[in-house]
């Protein structure tokens, strides 16, 4: 069995980014995204044949120690091998340390094949049309449609879930991040807020 961890966004940003596949939809070019009934998300890692009840009890104490962070969604992009539509994450400090710790702590993980989400080589995206199943029209007239009805998008991370790789996608309990208070998550290079013995090796 296939697993993502995905981080979420909050309701109304959920919203806002839903009216792209959503349209994309309405006028017919593509409705394979909605057919995997999955949440707008920021994936941070793919899994194989994971030990899920202790990872998931992991992610439950990881999130325990994580506040809601802002993002802003501010650039559209496109994975032309398997025809995704995207927008982008600015990179924060906060986003790219909660990755680079979230496979730390995951490491013992079988990730193999999916070795592009691992630090260094990971492309945050948030995707908005998944039209692998599609031809290439349905790829360039989506692209039109996210260029012609796209706006910067901010928001908030607010929780972290893993979901089965199905179809449609089956989630976990999602696990909420703690109520954002105004102060970054990040600490410092030496200090990022997780506490060593989350790693269960």
């Amino acid at each position: 069995m296939l697993y993502a961890v995905e981080l979420y966004f909050d309701k109304k940003t959920e919203e806002k980014i839903m009216r792209l596949p959503n349209g994309i939809a309405k006028k017919g070019i593509s409705k394979r995204y909605l057919e995997w009934k999955t949440r707008p998300h920021i994936t941070l890692g793919l899994f194989n044949n994971i030990d899920f009840e202790k990872c998931d009890k992991l992610l439950d104490k990881l999130t325990k120690q994580i506040s809601s962070f802002p993002t802003h969604l501010s650039s559209i992009g496109v994975f032309n091998n398997s025809k995704c539509i995207f927008l982008s994450p600015v990179v924060t400090r906060e986003l790219f340390e909660l990755h680079r710790e979230f496979h730390n702590i995951f490491s013992f993980c079988d990730h193999s094949g999916y070795e592009y989400y691992l630090p260094d080589s990971w492309v945050p995206h948030c995707a908005v049309m998944l039209g692998d199943s599609d031809d290439a029209n349905a790829l360039c007239a989506s692209v039109k449609y996210v260029i012609e009805n796209y706006e910067v998008i901010h928001g908030f991370f607010c929780e972290i879930s893993f979901v089965e790789i199905t179809m449609p996608v089956k989630e976990h309990v999602a696990h909420k991040l703690k109520q954002y208070d105004g102060i970054s998550i990040y600490k410092s290079p030496q200090n990022f807020s997780i506490n060593p013995d989350l790693n269960l090796k």
